[in-house]
């Protein structure tokens, strides 16, 4: 397998393999010595092999798979990096196991790539973690950094919601200095052209009775990062501490005594000791958070879900990722059938067309918004979300509402009369053109362009001739009635 992703991948370039492989190669050659094309005729495509410096290892022992590793290095041109490169000139342990450490984790690259190589390193053995050391190389490259100088806003400020500030946001929105905002706002009269004060006007009500009542957080600019304090995990006692601390100093003197066997012993029953007790206390503290959730789920939610969380962030177990994968031919299939036009026959279509125009169409959107429409949408609103730049979050709206909703109406039927005016204005210049298209560029400067459009038709002029007394016709059956008239014909 590993011989045809090399023949496979040599064709477009370099190669390097890293991981555990195995294999034991002690301090055995991986490449020809002394290859010359001098005296015997070769190939033409035959690259003898450079003499390289005799590589060392800690591991005197060699298995067959380390047998067939320099076998394949010989055949691919391919030359192990530990105990040769700058940073593991000695070639150290990768791999601690009761019986013995051995070399079994390799860095492999093509010949042409080794000056390219300028540090190689075996990091320190965590036995908590794993039985193999990582390991690590640098190789140089020629790459471009390009500076950019990203001037970023910062994040607005936040206010803090918390299980006290029903109460005292309440309290704020009604005191004597909101409430004199709000008469303000009231009394005010808003055109068309200032929807946007009334957007402001309206947003620092709710931003005044915040500072009375809630915490904010006021976001500076960051500055240069510290370094980070690591803190122990939460199902981490004293105990378990104390133990991984004995389980390291058994290590660093395992280190230096690596072959005797009552140092080594004592290493891996301290270790299996340690794992045995690691796995009790995160079990235990799982446990607990379950039996957390059961009294939680009624009481208090928003604790609830922050337990959930914690339940994610302290899963390490990869089996539970991997069972829930989907295969990747579900993907794909999912995906060819995602843009797949569905074939539909002509009677279909007409059956569909025909329901379209018998269907009695009502817009509702031609009315003025109602009090109760708001209310509707206030409750659907969630909690615990981002109040983005304007610093109001929904919980803001949703216990305010009986002061709010008259305000919140008439910003929105401001808003919404401004886009009716200009959506009649548009079937009405539709309605007086002969040919019932507007004008070249009506629509690229908004009101004023379809202002001046209309103007060119005069409210007494005749009508000439029966198409434009159908264009207009038509025109009026796609106006729908306003509500005022209504219920005058009720």
């Amino acid at each position: 397998m590993i011989e045809n992703d090399i023949v496979k991948y040599s064709q477009s370039g370099k190669i390097m393999i890293a991981g555990d492989l195995n294999a034991r190669t002690a301090c055995e050659i991986d490449h020809i010595q002394m290859d010359s094309d001098k005296h015997i005729p070769l190939f033409d495509n035959y690259k003898c092999d450079s003499s390289l410096i005799q590589r060392k290892s800690k591991d005197s022992s060699i298995n067959t798979r380390g047998r067939q590793l320099l076998s394949l290095c010989i055949s691919s041109s391919l030359r192990i990096l530990n105990g040769r490169t700058m940073g593991d000139l000695m070639g150290a342990h990768t791999c601690f196991q009761p019986l013995g450490s051995s070399v079994v984790d390799y860095f492999l690259a093509s010949e042409e790539l080794l000056p390219n190589f300028t540090y190689f390193h075996t990091h320190n053995f965590l036995p908590d973690f794993s039985d193999h050391c990582q390991i690590s190389c640098m190789l140089k490259c020629n790459t471009k950094i390009y500076e950019r100088n990203l001037n970023l806003a910062l994040m607005p400020d936040k206010y803090i919601w918390d299980d006290n500030s029903v109460s005292a946001f309440q309290d704020a929105i009604n005191s004597n200095e909101i409430k004199n905002f709000i008469r303000q706002y009231k009394d005010k009269i808003y055109d068309q052209d200032s929807i946007n004060n009334a957007a402001e006007d309206l947003n620092k009500i709710f931003l005044k009775a915040a500072d009375l009542s809630l915490k904010k957080i006021i976001r500076k600019p960051k500055k240069s990062k510290k370094k980070k304090i690591k803190k122990n995990r939460e199902w981490q006692d004293q105990d378990i501490i104390n133990l991984k601390q004995n389980l390291y100093r058994k290590y660093k003197l395992m280190q230096n005594h690596n072959t005797d066997p009552y140092v080594r012993g004592s290493f891996f029953k301290c270790l299996k000791s340690y794992r045995k007790q690691r796995r009790a206390k995160i079990r235990k503290f799982k446990q607990d958070i379950m039996n957390k959730l059961d009294n939680l789920y009624d009481q208090n939610p928003k604790a609830y879900w922050q337990l959930l969380d914690k339940i994610k962030n302290i899963s390490n177990n990869s089996q539970n990722k991997s069972e829930n994968t989907i295969d990747p031919s579900e993907w794909q299939e999912y995906f060819q059938k995602l843009n797949k036009n569905e074939q539909y026959s002509d009677d279909l279509i007409k059956k569909k067309l025909e329901s379209f125009h018998n269907e009695n169409v009502f817009n509702e959107l031609d009315y003025l918004i109602t009090p109760e429409e708001i209310e509707k949408a206030i409750k659907s609103l969630k909690n615990s979300k981002s109040s983005g730049f304007s610093m109001i979050s929904n919980e803001m709206i949703k216990y305010s509402q009986t002061v709010c909703i008259p305000l919140i109406q008439k910003l929105f039927n401001l808003v919404f009369s401004s886009s009716i005016e200009e959506s009649e204005s548009v079937l009405q210049l539709k309605g007086l053109t002969p040919n019932g298209l507007l004008p070249m560029g009506a629509l690229s400067g908004g009101k004023d362009t379809l202002s001046n459009a209309l103007s060119g038709f005069s409210p007494t002029h005749k009508i000439s001739g029966f198409e434009e007394a159908k264009c207009l016709d038509k025109m009026n059956e796609r106006m729908p009635p306003r509500r005022e008239q209504l219920n005058n014909t009720q």
